[in-house]
């Protein structure tokens, strides 16, 4: 992270500090991505445990 001393260019400042908050935004929104991902995995693996056994239920009977 780069600080900027000169503050004759407040724009360099505003656009740099943007950048960062974009930065920490997008690290926020790919772990709450991952996790939403997790979790779907989870939840279609339980689905299709589910499905499997009802169906092995059906058959045997």
């Amino acid at each position: 992270m780069r600080v900027l001393t000169n503050f004759k260019n407040f724009g360099m400042v505003f656009e740099t500090i943007d950048v960062l908050k974009l930065k920490i935004r997008n690290r926020f929104l790919s772990k709450h991505a991952l996790e939403i991902k997790q979790k779907f995995s989870n939840y279609l693996f339980f689905c299709i445990f589910a499905v499997r056994f009802l169906l092995k239920i059906t058959n045997n009977e």
